[in-house]
Formats: structure tokens, C-alpha cells, sequence
């Protein structure tokens, strides 16, 4: 049996990164509270302002949208390198 998902975005990890899933639960659990807390509140505000751009054509609630899209971007990408192997000249 294979597992389902993808590798995880970590560098160097092998782990499955299941579907709706950040990174694999190894890593997910060695992020810090704080950031954990900001990946959530980003994704769910991310969500809402994806049904709303499918539900109306405003282009303000379409910037939205974008805006949340680069919030949730943001938190995630500082949630992997939090958990990320030091790389030459950090």
C-alpha cells in the first residue's frame, strides 16, 4: 500500500504531507504555537474570501481574496523555514 499525499515541503524530509495538509505531522508539531496559530487564522480568512470570489464578481471582495491568498503564503512559508535545517550561512 502507498501512502497518499506529497512529500513534505521541509528540505530533506521524506514524509507524507497528506492532502489539506501543510507539512507532515513530525514537522507540524515541532512548529511554534504562535506560528501554528497564524497559519489558521490566515487559511480560514484564505477560505472565506475563496467562496466569497466564487459567490460574486466585486472586484473588491476579488482583491481580498488575493490579499488573504498572500497572508496564508506568508504565515505557511515562515511556519516551514521555522522547522527548516539551518542552510550555509545562516
Amino acid at each position: 500500500m502507498t501512502a497518499v499525499g506529497k512529500l513534505c515541503p521541509v528540505p530533506g524530509c521524506e514524509g507524507i504531507q497528506k492532502p489539506g495538509k501543510l507539512m507532515c505531522l513530525p514537522h507540524w508539531r515541532r512548529v511554534p504555537k504562535p506560528l501554528k496559530d497564524a497559519v489558521w487564522e490566515t487559511w480560514r480568512a484564505y477560505e472565506a474570501a475563496a467562496k466569497d470570489r466564487r459567490s460574486y464578481s466585486d472586484p473588491d471582495r476579488s482583491n481580498e481574496f488575493f490579499v488573504r491568498r498572500r497572508a496564508y503564503r506568508f504565515a505557511a512559508d515562515q511556519a516551514v523555514k521555522a522547522v527548516s535545517p539551518p542552510t550555509e550561512g545562516d
